[in-house]
């Protein structure tokens, strides 16, 4: 009965050295998965909006110069807007991904540590 309740503190050990290299094995791995896709993410391209060239034409010579550039100001405000929202998300995939690759290098700077003492 004494037996069952006293542990090997060697076997203890190694079996907390055993948990701490899957674990950190695991969030090696994780790590790297998110930061490949987030960062093929921000390379990935996505559609920006553009000034339509078709509303060019000869309707609009009949205005004059402040109502077309008024138009033309709200309508290049819009789509810097929209593209602002892109570039935004882009950003904040990169900057996730980044942190993911950090902790994929510390993650592996863990692991090689841990394989040394093997």
């Amino acid at each position: 009965m004494d037996k069952l309740l006293l542990l090997d503190t060697a076997k203890v050990g190694i079996i907390i050295f055993i948990t701490c290299f899957i674990l950190i094995s695991i969030i090696s791995f994780v790590s790297l998965i998110i930061s490949l896709i987030l960062l093929i993410k921000v390379l990935l391209t996505y559609e920006y909006k553009r000034l339509d060239l078709d509303d060019f034409n000869e309707e609009y010579g009949a205005y004059s110069k402040d109502i077309i550039a008024m138009a033309l100001t709200k309508e290049y405000k819009k789509i810097v807007t929209e593209n602002q929202k892109v570039n935004n998300n882009k950003t904040k995939f990169y900057r996730r991904g980044i942190y993911s690759t950090f902790s994929l290098v510390i993650s592996s700077l863990i692991l090689y540590i841990l394989s040394l003492s093997l």
